[in-house]
């Protein structure tokens, strides 16, 4: 679990938007004496017209989709630029009801006080994609119970503890404690799709969230792009899953890179 009052004690004031999902990172923050050397502000835009407005406020447009990597960064990107010595988190979701009739998942956008801290050719913001499972184990003292789907509520708060773990580790992937069912990953600036992938399995031989169990998802819609060391033709691999994802399969992205990444010879 996070320690809310150490994000508080840092005294890095930050801007919340929270679209979809209730505003349970904002919550959990407020929960805890404090908050006000956090939080400088709050917005929760449910409609899509409210959600299209405020982007407007900040001179910027969302995506087609307004759970879409576009809608979370371009609306982080405009909020810093008129708030520029603070953090931002844009978090925007769908969340499935008791029936699981559609799948829960969002992005949330994250942008810290100092971007200088971020890696070269991020732009500044990263953006990950959370897919909730509809299955999930939770750990108690005496038993290993599985719960299947979920009440709302439930995942509503999940979605605030990943806020808070994206807020503790000021958005450094390598930051976080747990893997927070992340499946994809984005930046403000294109990054290396290799990179991406090395990122997304590192995060993934982290502990889960609320579980034990350990998935690999590309879920990128744009494939990484390779070259054959066979027939020196070029290949897509398309988004698919790793289940349960072992050491082997960590190496061979490895391996893959040093070797296809290259030149043909």
């Amino acid at each position: 679990m996070v320690d809310i009052k150490e994000i508080h004690e840092r005294g890095e004031l930050g801007t919340i938007v929270e679209m979809g999902a209730g505003v349970p990172i904002a919550e959990k923050l407020t929960d805890v004496p404090g908050a006000s050397g956090t939080v400088f502000e709050t917005f929760s835009p449910y409609h899509k017209t409210a959600q299209n407005q405020l982007a407007s406020r900040f001179g910027v447009s969302l995506g087609q989709r307004h759970v879409s990597a576009e809608s979370a960064i371009n609306l982080c990107r405009g909020i810093k630029a008129h708030q520029p010595d603070q953090f931002v988190l844009v978090s925007t979701w769908q969340v499935s009801g008791v029936d699981d009739s559609v799948v829960t998942h969002g992005w949330i956008a994250y942008t810290p006080n100092d971007t200088s801290t971020f890696a070269e050719n991020t732009g500044g913001i990263v953006a990950v994609h959370v897919t909730i499972p509809r299955r999930w184990m939770f750990e108690h003292p005496m038993e290993l119970t599985e719960r299947v789907g979920g009440h709302r509520a439930e995942k509503i708060d999940l979605v605030g503890e990943i806020g808070l773990e994206l807020i503790a580790a000021r958005g450094n992937l390598n930051e976080l404690t747990h893997n927070c069912f992340i499946d994809d990953i984005e930046f403000g600036d294109r990054i290396d799709g290799y990179l991406r992938a090395e990122m997304l399995l590192d995060l993934q031989m982290k502990p889960c969230l609320r579980g034990n169990e350990h998935m690999l998802t590309f879920k990128a819609m744009r494939p990484v792009r390779m070259v054959s060391v066979m027939t020196e033709e070029p290949l897509l691999i398309f988004k698919g899953s790793f289940n349960p994802l072992i050491v082997c399969i960590s190496k061979l992205l490895k391996f893959a890179r040093l070797d296809l990444a290259a030149p043909p010879h």
